[in-house]
């Protein structure tokens, strides 16, 4: 959602026009879920845990694909979107308005509340629905 608002600035428009017309941004990705037939429960190891544990709720379970006639030996089985929105509050306006760099636009989205793909997605993973992998693949660039 960020990064979308930094190019509409890059592609020439004024600020201040980018501004005055937003009232929030939406971005969504798609990542595979795991099959709910072979999906098998995993333990993260310390290392992969302590990068996301703040990201994670207190109950939570992390799941592996396993493979199965069911999912034609994927492990997974449909989509689940993650998403991320950036509600465009009067400082975020001000911001864009003053054409402030995507980090300075991140650090005041993320002071306000934002959470990304990533966290989204993290969450979603701790929910058993998709893959800890998945959620890296489609998520972490």
């Amino acid at each position: 959602a960020i990064s979308a608002v930094a190019r509409v600035v890059e592609m020439g428009i004024e600020p201040y026009l980018v501004s005055g017309a937003l009232i929030g941004v939406e971005a969504q990705r798609l990542v595979r879920k795991l099959c709910p037939h072979c999906k098998q429960k995993i333990t993260l190891t310390p290392m992969q845990l302590d990068r996301i544990i703040h990201l994670i709720p207190d109950d939570f379970a992390f799941y592996a694909p396993v493979g199965c006639g069911k999912c034609s030996q994927t492990g997974y089985l449909g989509r689940e979107m993650i998403s991320e929105v950036l509600p465009i509050s009067d400082k975020i306006s001000s911001l864009i308005a003053k054409n402030a760099t995507k980090e300075e636009l991140t650090n005041a989205a993320l002071a306000e509340g934002f959470k990304d793909f990533f966290t989204d997605g993290i969450r979603r993973a701790a929910m058993g629905i998709t893959s800890i992998e998945e959620v890296y693949r489609v998520a972490k660039s």
